[in-house]
């Protein structure tokens, strides 16, 4: 994944998009999200979004049947 994927506006969208063939925060899987308050405040944010890429990081992709 590269380093300007992730910095880039939307950039947690597109990374789940590549790795699922899906789009948008409401249909990752639970385990995905962070598990913090979303506070709108800027150091929050950039928590919940950190916790939310190294997820996305780990995460094996979706199981397909």
């Amino acid at each position: 994944m590269s380093s300007m994927l992730m910095c880039s506006s939307g950039g947690r969208s597109r990374s789940f998009s590549a790795r699922a063939g899906s789009l948008g925060k409401r249909s990752m899987p639970a385990e995905l999200l962070p598990d913090l308050p979303h506070t709108h405040h800027a150091l929050d944010d950039a928590r919940e979004q950190a916790v939310l890429f190294a997820n996305l990081w780990e995460w094996p992709g979706p199981i397909r049947g």
